[in-house]
C-alpha cells in the first residue's frame, strides 16, 4: 500500500507523465508527497455512549476529509 489507498493520491500517473516527458529510468522518478490538514486525531480515545462514537466518527471524516495532497 502506498498511502493512495487511504488519501486517494493518483500516483501511477505522476508516473507516467514523468515516462512520457522522457525519463527512461524508474530510479530517476522522485516523487515528493504533502500532506496539509488538521491536526491529528486524538489517539487515547475510548468507545463509550453513542454520541462519544458519533464525535468519534466524525473527528475521524474531519481529519481524512480535511487532508489536500500537494
Amino acid at each position: 500500500m502506498d498511502g493512495g489507498t487511504v488519501w486517494n493520491i493518483n500516483i501511477s500517473s505522476a508516473i507516467n507523465g514523468c515516462l512520457s516527458m522522457g525519463v527512461e529510468d524508474l530510479s530517476k522518478i522522485t516523487l515528493d508527497l504533502f500532506i496539509c490538514g488538521t491536526e491529528g486525531i486524538n489517539e487515547g480515545w475510548i468507545p463509550g455512549h453513542t454520541l462519544d462514537n458519533f464525535l468519534r466518527g466524525y473527528a475521524i471524516s474531519r481529519y481524512y476529509g480535511g487532508l489536500n495532497a500537494i
